[in-house]
């Protein structure tokens, strides 16, 4: 089922409409979670990524989210893999909930949940950055990052511009997995792609998904070269426990079968 601007179910915009809830307006609900309306504007259309801290204030008491909306479910509607949540209460140390639990128990085992996941990303976003300057270091490609682009974009990542290359414009969007083996998610994957499809336009533009789950790069790696997507786009392999960038492919290029001007990191 889809609701109005043709969002499957699980989706992010049904969510935001569902925590929303029609007894106000966006931007009612907007000022409760200390966010702005544009910004969820933006997210239900498609263009934004919301971090795991935007999220949170989207699904904070305060925000009073409507329907039953959890931070969990948010979290994976915005391409996160977070389901895991066995594997995520035993790295913080944390027993499962059982039905006696008092509300104050519950309380604080999600935010230790919440604080768990906030301090993965940070340490992921870091390493995978650092990697990605010293890959291009070593390589000899002289680059510089664009904070303006970084700003415009939204999801978290990287926005890069090289120099006597043959793309001009590096976007890295970083998708990280949470717990052991995440496994493949379809939608997320559809997701994604889709958004590469309307992200890259500009033939000097090469647009790279960084990720740490190898099941999903495998499964994506079926796509090699065959996507019809019009630009540069590749995944790269990041791993957890070298912190290094591991490998890479493309999913697609700007020319079909002439892979010249192919620009690698891994």
């Amino acid at each position: 089922m889809e609701d109005g601007i043709g969002e499957k179910k699980e989706g992010l915009s049904y969510l935001l409409d569902k925590a929303r809830g029609p007894d106000r307006s966006y931007r009612e609900y907007a000022k409760a979670a200390g966010v702005s309306a544009t910004a969820i504007t933006r997210m239900r259309k498609g263009d934004y990524t919301p971090k795991p801290d935007t999220i949170e204030k989207l699904t904070s008491k305060a925000a009073d989210p409507r329907g039953g909306v959890t931070y969990t479910e948010m979290m994976k509607a915005a391409g996160y893999s977070v389901g895991e949540s066995e594997d995520i209460t035993e790295a913080a140390g944390i027993e499962s909930e059982s039905a006696d639990d008092s509300d104050e128990s519950r309380s604080l085992r999600q935010s230790l949940k919440r604080a768990e996941i906030r301090e993965a990303w940070i340490q992921f976003d870091r390493a995978v950055t650092t990697q990605i300057y010293t890959s291009l270091a070593d390589k000899g490609i002289v680059f510089k990052r664009e904070e303006v682009m970084i700003r415009k974009m939204g999801p978290e990542g990287l926005y890069i511009q090289l120099f006597e290359q043959p793309i001009k414009d590096w976007m890295f969007n970083y998708r990280y997995s949470f717990g052991k083996g995440s496994g493949v998610n379809i939608s997320r994957i559809e997701m994604m792609l889709g958004n590469a499809m309307l992200t890259v336009l500009d033939k000097d533009i090469k647009l790279s998904y960084v990720v740490n789950d190898s099941k999903l790069y495998q499964y994506l790696e079926r796509y090699d070269h065959r996507l019809p997507i019009k630009g540069e786009v590749s995944v790269i392999l990041f791993d957890q426990e070298t912190k290094l960038l591991i490998d890479e492919f493309y999913l697609s290029n700007r020319i079909e079968g002439d892979r010249t001007k192919e620009v690698y990191l891994a």
